[in-house]
């Protein structure tokens, strides 16, 4: 048997002034590749050794989606859309027919305008494939863009996102050795006819 150990797919968000963060911790389970999400609050001491496992009744948990302002709450999938409350694991289903499609998250899901945005991923066997994703208030799916590339090579992930005036910033690395960050202008983004590609992302 394959040992792993350490900690991967780390996101974090502010909730009510404390930093908190989000792991998974990946393990073996009869030959395959399982994981479990850990909670864990960030201070000036914070000890991994104390994170809170976040228990499902699923295989393999990660990619949760932090929702900022709304705190314990996350993006649990998109398909069916469900959001959890990891304080007490209670479900919400908002709406099982909201997506077509299984993506996973790449970002907290973030304060855009008068609703909400983030960012998530889909693979293409070795390749990673982005979605923007704009949200109403009430977590319905107004606008998902077309697929894109940071860098146009296969292991590309999306680690953070900020919304800055009328710029989002974006966190991508390649391989998980080098990070960059792009903006994007909110013009380009409430644009339904724009096709998303390398050209529209600063550097």
């Amino acid at each position: 048997n394959v040992g792993y150990c350490g900690l991967e797919d780390f996101r974090f968000i502010k909730w009510n002034d404390i930093t908190y963060g989000f792991c998974t911790e990946p393990s073996m389970s009869n030959g395959r590749i399982t994981g479990q999400i850990s909670m864990f609050e960030c201070s000036d001491s914070f000890n991994l050794e104390n994170r809170k496992i976040c228990l499902t009744k699923q295989m393999t948990e990660k990619n949760w989606q932090p929702i900022e302002c709304l705190p314990f709450k996350v993006v649990y999938s998109h398909k069916p859309f469900t959001i959890l409350n990891v304080s007490d694991m209670s479900v919400q289903i908002v709406n099982e027919n909201l997506c077509q499609d299984s993506y996973s998250g790449s970002t907290p899901v973030l304060r855009y305008k008068d609703g909400w945005i983030s960012l998530v991923h889909k693979r293409n066997g070795n390749k990673y494939l982005h979605y923007l994703i704009k949200y109403d208030k009430n977590f319905r799916i107004e606008r998902i863009s077309n697929e894109f590339s940071f860098f146009g090579v296969d292991v590309e992930f999306a680690t953070g996102m900020r919304v800055r005036n009328e710029t989002v910033d974006i966190l991508a690395s390649i391989n998980d050795t080098m990070t960059f960050k792009f903006s994007i202008n909110s013009e380009i983004i409430d644009r339904k006819s724009t096709r998303l590609n390398s050209s529209h992302l600063a550097t």
